[in-house]
């Protein structure tokens, strides 16, 4: 189960970091150009705002990656031992057999 908990966790990153790409382009055409900060987030503070949106296209995906892989591994590992019925008498599966 935690097998699958992860890899539904690394393919939930991926087709995130895909549609955020995908939106960024529809929303900012001009992804490696230089454009005004003011443009890009407004009331933000000075360190946040970039020269360019490939820096703010950076900054989404890589808040997106360390979120989506860190609250996704902790579901499926809490999940996977709080679904246990009893959780006393059960045997380790030995993972030999069934990868």
């Amino acid at each position: 189960m935690m097998i699958a908990g992860h890899a539904a966790t690394f393919a939930g990153v991926y087709f995130s970091c895909l549609f955020t790409v995908i939106s960024f382009l529809f929303f900012n055409p001009a992804l490696f150009s230089p454009m005004h900060p003011d443009k890009v987030v407004e009331n933000s503070t000075p360190w946040m705002q970039p020269d360019k949106p490939v820096e703010l296209l950076f900054f989404i995906l890589s808040v997106a990656t360390i979120a989506n892989f860190s609250v996704g591994s902790f579901i499926s590992i809490v999940t996977a031992y709080a679904s246990k019925v009893n959780q006393t008498k059960d045997k380790a599966v030995p993972l030999e057999t069934h990868i």
